[in-house]
């Protein structure tokens, strides 16, 4: 799917100029150099200024946002539901690999992580070759996870560094993990949530229970039903004002 509504709702924090912000594509474009950071992806990496003033420097891009973008597809058993190529763990694979195509067709680099029948991770790479290995890792996974998604961020957060990107998809009810990424905000790290409402794929649990927690710490999920367009439903976030007519609906 092409998604070309889809931003990271958070990664306009810095105070950019409003001409800036309207940019809806990540820039690939470096705008500086600065020390390397702990977290920093190899493609990050500046070779010339490392070379030149001998220690590691790396990309400082345009935006204020790094280059890298992660993307998180939660396998976790427990918060499937619905059948085959009408399911929640079908509908997030598709997700996921239209972020890939997104932001590796920006040349940005783009990682993987998903915890399924094993633990899936590609670290943040450019290039077409890294869209055909999140692809055969994406069709490779099973959603047999038995590790919830509140165990899973603490666990792989070093992999994501300051201004460094997650989108994080999901059906999980589990308000725990909504915790989780209050911590990885407060490291600057930009969020993204994509909420598969997993009633709607005939689940027996809520997970629409987490909106109102992701809105206490600043993140507006986007929000896919069953039967949902993914390219309308990534083109807007899920807003309070639609909660609200909902709840008196």
């Amino acid at each position: 799917h092409d998604i070309p509504g889809f931003t990271i709702p958070s990664a306009y924090l810095s105070g950019e100029s409003s001409s800036r912000r309207r940019s809806h594509d990540l820039t690939p474009h470096a705008a500086s150099v600065r020390e390397y950071a702990f977290g920093d992806s190899i493609s990050r990496i500046h070779w010339n200024s490392t070379a030149r003033l001998g220690k590691m420097m790396s990309k400082e891009f345009d935006l204020g946002l790094s280059s890298d973008v992660w993307i998180l597809v939660d396998l976790h058993r427990d918060v499937q539901a619905g059948e085959l190529d009408e399911s929640t763990d079908e509908y997030a694979v598709s997700v996921a690999a239209s972020l890939a195509s997104k932001y590796l067709d920006a040349q940005l680099p783009a990682g993987l992580v998903a915890y399924g029948d094993q633990r899936y991770m590609l670290p943040a790479e450019t290039g077409a070759g890294q869209f055909d290995r999140i692809m055969e890792f994406l069709a490779m996974s099973k959603a047999e996870g038995d590790i919830p998604l509140e165990q899973l961020l603490p666990m792989e957060e070093q992999l994501w560094g300051y201004h460094s990107s997650l989108v994080v998809i999901t059906s999980s009810h589990h308000l725990e993990w909504v915790s989780a990424l209050r911590e990885l905000s407060r490291r600057r790290v930009r969020i993204a949530v994509i909420l598969l409402d997993g009633q709607s794929f005939g689940g027996m649990f809520d997970s629409m229970a987490v909106i109102p927690e992701l809105y206490d710490i600043g993140i507006s999920p986007y929000l896919i039903r069953q039967g949902d367009s993914i390219p309308v439903a990534l083109s807007s976030t899920y807003t309070i004002p639609d909660a609200a007519t909902e709840a008196a609906s």
